[in-house]
């Protein structure tokens, strides 16, 4: 079946079965609000469900930070669980399971504010502006870019601001709380630290390829070569079965330049 016609099948579908939740916005866009709680936008790309994934906003004002981040990672986590089908009904799920658990939570203060909304490229764990100070002990905000297809591999890149070791190490554990990432095939990544020890500045620059032999050090030249400091770019792959050849170096490192150019609150430059 096409893809136009697949969209169009799941959209009709989705509007007979959850008339509440569904608005239909453009021929290819819809949003789905579940109360005034989350609202959730949807442009299907047109090679979606084949092989692009849904680009989506998620709107969430009531939501705590945390919340908000557990959502995201879960509808994340959801579409890579089912690439190449309609992925609407299984995000409903998702969501108003999610709705039912938050309401038997308790108030917790350690969660952030609440955000205005995610505004995301296809999916997305983090809105723009969540890069923040915070204490030493807590892990820096971590964005993630958006997930690429190619041959059944897929690859999405992650950034975070970092200024020591600990903190590298702190961004490389949250990320691996998500089951999804902890079990792709390769998670390489590169950092770049400056940091001062006894009154004298030294450059901290490492990089590791997780089984993907020389992909790392193609990302720290990339860094390098772009002056940005100060922060960690991991890419994760999920081996789809079909060998991609020297093309998996070249979506390492566009995924790798792309993350750093649109989030440059995360770095400064040399």
């Amino acid at each position: 079946m096409a893809d136009a016609e697949a969209q169009a099948e799941e959209l009709a579908a989705i509007e007979a079965i959850y008339p509440d939740y569904f608005h239909l916005i453009e021929v290819n866009k819809v949003s789905l609000r579940f109360d005034d709680k989350i609202r959730l936008d949807v442009l299907f790309p047109p090679d979606y469900p084949s092989q692009s994934p849904p680009k989506y906003t998620l709107s969430c004002p009531q939501l705590l930070m945390g919340q908000r981040n557990r959502l995201s990672s879960q509808l994340d986590e959801s579409y890579l669980e089912n690439i190449g089908c309609p992925i609407l009904f299984v995000w409903i799920g998702v969501v108003t399971e999610f709705l039912q658990e938050i309401e038997q939570e308790p108030a917790d203060s350690s969660f952030d504010s609440p955000p205005e909304s995610i505004e995301g490229g296809s999916l997305t764990a983090a809105p723009e502006d969540t890069v923040v100070d915070r204490s030493t002990d807590e892990c820096p905000p971590i964005h993630t870019g958006e997930i690429f297809l190619d041959r059944k591999s897929t690859f999405q890149a992650h950034i975070a601001r970092v200024n020591s070791r600990e903190e590298v190490q702190r961004v490389l554990t949250e990320l691996k709380r998500n089951n999804k990432i902890a079990r792709a095939t390769h998670n390489m990544y590169a950092y770049r630290v400056r940091t001062e020890k006894d009154g004298q500045m030294f450059q901290m620059d490492d990089c590791e390829d997780d089984g993907e032999h020389g992909a790392s050090p193609k990302m720290m030249q990339i860094l390098r070569s772009m002056k940005a400091n100060g922060l960690i770019v991991v890419v994760t792959r999920w081996y789809g079965g079909i060998h991609l050849g020297p093309d998996r170096f070249r979506h390492i490192n566009n995924l790798t330049r792309e993350i750093v150019t649109q989030h440059p609150d995360c770095w400064f430059s040399d």
